[in-house]
């Protein structure tokens, strides 16, 4: 996985290369742990799962999604 290419957030804000970057990671007994700088995520009320898009290190386009449950604005 290429880090520096994962965005998290939004979907309309990954999908043009905008949202959250990785700021640290950590490797796991199942895999690895990302941290995400929050700035910039682009969620909104009306959202109801966040984006995750990348390249790998070859090029393959990564993504995956995440529900948000619950989900509120302060």
């Amino acid at each position: 996985m290429d880090l520096d290419t994962l965005r998290f957030g939004a979907s309309q804000e990954v999908d043009y290369g905008r949202g959250c970057k990785v700021i640290t990671s950590e490797a796991h007994p199942d895999g690895l742990v990302l941290v995400f700088d929050g700035e910039g995520n682009g969620i909104t009320q009306h959202d109801f799962a966040a984006k995750l898009i990348g390249r790998t290190i070859s090029g393959e386009l990564i993504v995956g999604f995440s529900k948000l449950t619950n989900f509120q604005l302060p």
